[in-house]
C-alpha cells in the first residue's frame, strides 16, 4: 500500500530522507522490507489488489488526518499552530511513514481524533501511547469475591446455628419455661442483633412497609424486632415485664443465675445488670415463681 510492492518505482532517498537520524539504516530495513515482499509480488500487482490499495489511499487522503504542532518559525516569531497532513498525494516519499503510523492507530497505540470548531476542522494523530500495565485490584477478582461471599454465608450460618445451641440449653436450663413463639423469631430478631445486616436487608425493608406496629413494653433493653415480634401479653406480671432467658438470648441479652441474683449481660450495650430472686403470694403463686426464676425482669 505505501508502494514498495513495486520494484521498480521505490526511490530510497525520498523515503529515507524523513529519517536524516538514521539514514544508513533506513537503506537497510528498506531493502529488508522489499526482499520480504519478493515473493508476494505476483498477487501484490494484480488488478483486484492494486484497486484495493488505491481506494485504501484515497479513503485516507480524504479523512485529511494530520500532525500538529504548536512552534516558532524563529525565537522572535509568534507562537503558530502548524499542521501537515499525513497522507499527501503530493509527497508520495512519506506514503511509507504514513503507514506505520497507520499500523500503530489499527494496533491501538495511537488515536485519531476529530475537532470541529466554526472557523474548521482538525483531524488529528496523537502521539504513540504504550499499552498501560496495571495489576488487577485483588477485590475485583471473581474468584476473590466468591471467596468474601462464601466467607460470608458461611460466618452467618455459623452464627445462627451457634445462637440455636444457646437458645436449647436455655430450653434445658429453665425446664421448658420460655415463651415458643418467640423461638420462631430466630432469623427476624436474633439473625438482626446476633449477624447484622448481612442476614436483614428484606426484614428492614418490612418493617418500613404499611402501618406502624405496637407493642405494650417500651424497655430500652429490647431491640426494635424483639419489641415487636415477640409475645409479650403472659410476660407481664404485677406491673413487671418478665423476659424469658431464651428469648433474653435471642434479643443479644445472656443470663446466669448466681446465688440469690439473676445476671444479665448486654452484648449491644456491652454492661452488665443484676436483679434479686423475687417471690410471689397469691393465686397462681407456683406458676408465677417458675416464671419469675426463668426469667429476667425489664421495665415494662
Amino acid at each position: 500500500m505505501s508502494g514498495l510492492h513495486s520494484l521498480t518505482t521505490v526511490d530510497y532517498a525520498s523515503i529515507c530522507k524523513y529519517d536524516p537520524t538514521n539514514i544508513h539504516v533506513c537503506f537497510r530495513y528498506l531493502q529488508q522490507v522489499i526482499y520480504f515482499l519478493v515473493p508476494y509480488e505476483p498477487q501484490l500487482n494484480t488488478t483486484s489488489i492494486t484497486a484495493s490499495i488505491n481506494e485504501a489511499n484515497q479513503r485516507l487522503e480524504s479523512m485529511n488526518i494530520q500532525f500538529m504542532i504548536y512552534t516558532k518559525q524563529n525565537a522572535t516569531a509568534a507562537l503558530e499552530l502548524l499542521t501537515i497532513i499525513i497522507f499527501d498525494p503530493s509527497d508520495p516519499g512519506f506514503k511509507f511513514f504514513a503507514w506505520t503510523y497507520l499500523i500503530d492507530w489499527i494496533f491501538g497505540y495511537r488515536e485519531v481524533i476529530s475537532f470541529r470548531g466554526d472557523n474548521g476542522n482538525l483531524t488529528l494523530l496523537t502521539d504513540y501511547q504504550l499499552p498501560l500495565a496495571q495489576q488487577v485490584v485483588p477485590s475485583e477478582i471473581t474468584t476473590n469475591l466468591v471467596r468474601y461471599s462464601r466467607a460470608g454465608i458461611i460466618y452467618i450460618a455459623f452464627m445462627m446455628l451457634a445462637l440455636s445451641f444457646v437458645l436449647v440449653g436455655y430450653m434445658i436450663v429453665t425446664k421448658g419455661e420460655f415463651e415458643g413463639y418467640n423461638m420462631f423469631q430466630l432469623d427476624q430478631v436474633g439473625g438482626i442483633v446476633w449477624v447484622g445486616r448481612p442476614s436483614s436487608n428484606c426484614l428492614l425493608a418490612k418493617w418500613y412497609v404499611g402501618p406502624k406496629p405496637t407493642s405494650p413494653v417500651r424497655s430500652l433493653l429490647l431491640s426494635h424486632g424483639a419489641r415487636y415480634h415477640f409475645t409479650h401479653t403472659s410476660r407481664i406480671t404485677k406491673g413487671v415485664y418478665y423476659l424469658d432467658r431464651a428469648s433474653a438470648a435471642l434479643n443479644d441479652i445472656i443470663t446466669f443465675r448466681y446465688g440469690a441474683y439473676m445476671y444479665a449481660f448486654d452484648i449491644k450495650l456491652w454492661r452488665m445488670f443484676s436483679s434479686p430472686q423475687l417471690r410471689y403470694i397469691g393465686d397462681e403463686a407456683d406458676f408465677i415463681d417458675r416464671k419469675i426464676n426463668a426469667s429476667y425482669p425489664l421495665t415494662k
